[in-house]
């Protein structure tokens, strides 16, 4: 068995003296306030509020999930099916949620069920999303893995769980953090994104909490002790360690991505103190008494525009990392309400125990904010073409013709588990020499791509790039699409997109858009009707008010005479279609 001791070397925070808190910009005791807005619900919320790009999506009773503005108006209400479990995750704006205990519900940001997938076990946290888009589930002793086309890529047993959500390392592999044994030292195992075991990791005390970064994963110890784990050259090892002059440990953690530092909490006394350092480095920035708040309660700690907010269930308070308290908070008497988020607006939002949602404007906001978003593959096809001059002239692929029947049935089945990273390696080199063969002529030769020459082929690959179920392959059929000149070959792509789905950025309407400026696609009624369900299918899949409005223009270009009466008809049909999903 792989096992990596992680050394315990030390270098100690420097800290001030003086830990009385600073006189905040603004006190407030939400007893007092009035609301900015309320939204009524219909039931008592069920899980912890997630943040989306238009505002807050939420969980409650009645079996019921809704879409909130940020300014307090119900953009959806939609049933789920299944008794909901209290757990929930925002992707992007599309939502993640548990029912009965087992099953695995992903909605759309319009509130539109897409799919359900049962667990083999039972869920016991919040679902966690890869940077690719597949989502992992724990339970106890296990872990699964799902694609967002809703097939299960791997299912992996370990031994007991510490109660420490999954972190990811820096190279996406992924960290699970095992209950303490005797020793009182945690151990953690280290597999790849796709489920395949690489080694264990022994921290040199027991980890209190830990969170993701983007070097790597954050941890606090309950000796004192903070540092980051990250991966190298393939070796996992300890980017830096430090001490601090609490002996207690860091209760909470929280992480800006803006300023790329991190806030440790301490609990001293009847007060919280943050430690401000530095994530590339583990320099020691500052340190900031922010008050009256209890560790052990219920404690929300999270990065804003302006620094870090951190809350316990009867104080809250935001500040930035020069040591200024902006605001601080007395909150409601905790039987009134059940859940809290502070959102990138600012506003301070309750679950109230009387079924309405009560939102209070803090602080106005200094910094531009960064709203939710689906992480964008950036490989260039470039890089990734690999293959060699010999390769090509011998006629060597990344994939062997006899080969795609097999693939094509393992990712329609699922369980692919370590193969899986194989297999989606070749697929998109693959893809990229597609991409290569239409944007490269050679004027000297005069030859024919393999692609253009093996038919079969050519659409088994087009076909198995849309059920892999992972976020990296929108803009690789937009570039195909926009390239691809043979009408065959395009009405495929334009059907096989539409099967895939998923097109966060738009690409894939735009490619479509693309191709309706080409002349020979008027009098193609293939080509348009396949542009006409693609346009449908990802329409209803983002559930996007934007996307649906680009999708209803595409259609709405074949109302004009250059189309012919059975194209114009159709796409008639398809704007109806469009429509009736918008409600």
């Amino acid at each position: 068995m792989n096992k990596k001791i992680l050394p315990a070397f030390f270098t100690f925070l420097l800290a001030f003296s003086d830990l009385s808190p600073q006189a905040p910009l603004r006190t407030i005791d939400l007893n007092q306030e009035q609301p900015s807005w309320s939204a009524a619900l219909g039931g008592g919320a069920l899980a912890q509020p997630v943040e989306t790009s238009y505002g807050i999506a939420l969980l409650s009773e009645g079996r019921m999930v809704s879409g909130i503005t940020h300014d307090g108006n119900v953009m959806w209400q939609k049933r789920v099916r299944g008794v909901p479990s209290p757990f929930m995750t925002a992707f992007g704006d599309f939502i993640y949620i548990v029912t009965n205990s087992h099953m695995l519900t992903l909605l759309n940001p319009s509130g539109v069920t897409l799919w359900s997938a049962q667990c083999p076990f039972s869920i016991t946290s919040a679902p966690v999303v890869e940077k690719d888009g597949r989502v992992l589930v724990r339970g106890e002793t296990g872990i699964a893995c799902y694609g967002l086309n809703g097939t299960e890529k791997w299912t992996l047993e370990t031994d007991a769980q510490k109660d420490i959500p999954l972190c990811f390392m820096n190279d996406g592999s992924i960290i699970v953090f095992l209950s303490e044994g005797s020793t009182g030292k945690t151990v953690a195992k280290r597999y790849s994104p796709f489920g395949e075991f690489i080694e264990d990791l022994r921290f040199a005390g027991e980890v209190l909490c830990a969170k993701t970064c983007r070097d790597g994963v954050i941890v606090s110890l309950t000796n004192g002790a903070v540092g980051i784990c990250s991966v190298s050259d393939g070796e996992t090892d300890q980017s830096w360690v430090v001490k601090s002059q609490f002996s207690s440990g860091a209760a909470a953690i929280a992480y800006s991505e803006r300023s790329g530092n991190i806030a440790f909490f301490y609990q001293v006394g009847s007060s919280a103190v943050a430690d401000i350092v530095k994530a590339s480095t583990g320099e020691f920035l500052a340190q900031i008494p922010v008050g009256d708040i209890s560790l052990s309660r219920e404690t929300q700690a999270k990065s804003t525009s302006e620094g870090f907010f951190l809350s316990d269930s009867a104080h809250a308070v935001e500040f930035s990392e020069d040591g200024t308290i902006l605001w601080t908070s007395d909150l409601f008497d905790k039987s009134k309400w059940s859940y809290m988020i502070y959102t990138n607006e600012n506003n301070l939002v309750f679950s109230m125990t009387n079924w309405l949602m009560n939102s209070y404007k803090m602080t106005q906001t200094l910094h531009a904010k960064t709203k939710p978003a689906i992480t964008k593959n950036d490989d260039s096809f470039v890089k990734i073409r690999q293959r060699t001059a010999l390769e090509k002239a011998a006629g060597v692929r990344f994939i062997a013709p006899e080969e795609l029947p097999a693939i094509e049935k393992k990712l329609d089945e699922g369980f692919l588990g370590a193969e899986e990273a194989s297999i989606l390696s070749d697929i998109k080199s693959e893809a990229y020499e597609y991409i290569y063969s239409l944007t490269t002529i050679d004027s000297v030769n005069n030859t024919q791509s393999f692609f253009s020459a093996n038919p079969e082929y050519t659409e088994s690959l087009i076909r198995i790039m849309s059920k892999t179920g992972t976020a990296e392959f929108s803009h690789i059929f937009a570039e195909l699409l926009e390239n691809e000149k043979d009408r065959n070959y395009l009405a495929l792509l334009i059907k096989y997109a539409g099967e895939q789905k998923f097109d966060p950025e738009g690409e894939i309407l735009s490619a479509f858009e693309f191709i309706l400026q080409r002349r020979f696609v008027a009098k193609d009624n293939e080509v348009l009707k396949a542009i006409c369900d693609a346009t449908y299918e990802i329409c209803r899949f983002m559930g996007r008010p934007t996307l649906m409005h680009k999708g209803k223009n595409i259609v709405a270009r074949l109302f004009f005479p250059q189309y012919n009466q059975t194209a114009r008809n159709y796409a008639r049909e398809t704007f109806d279609r469009i429509k009736s999903i918008e409600k």
